[in-house]
């Protein structure tokens, strides 16, 4: 990735995943509150991913771009999917190694 004066850099998102909780569902007494609840659950038993309950959330926390020179100054190889412990603490921001 170029910056806008066109120099070699890499961008690095720092993320959070968080535990999502499980959402209750009332069911209802009418004829049609039955017939949707089994539709749902039909859905969910279906196996598709797109009906399947997420358990987790990616909350972006930092973007940070590096140069080149940046990048080798920090003494970290970034490789992509790779995991780092973000520590902000007393001022500073450091990147640890997962």
């Amino acid at each position: 990735m170029r910056d806008a004066q066109g120099r070699n850099g890499i961008r690095i998102d720092f993320t959070e995943e968080i535990e999502v909780p499980h959402v209750a569902v009332t069911r209802g007494d009418s004829e049609e509150a039955k017939v949707v609840q089994n539709m749902i659950s039909a859905l969910f038993q279906s196996g598709l991913p797109l009906f399947q309950p997420q358990t987790q959330l990616t909350i972006p926390k930092l973007v940070l771009f590096l140069l080149d020179e940046e990048k080798d100054a920090l003494g970290l190889r970034f490789e992509a999917g790779q995991f780092y412990d973000l520590e902000i603490k007393d001022g500073t921001i450091s990147i640890l190694k997962a």
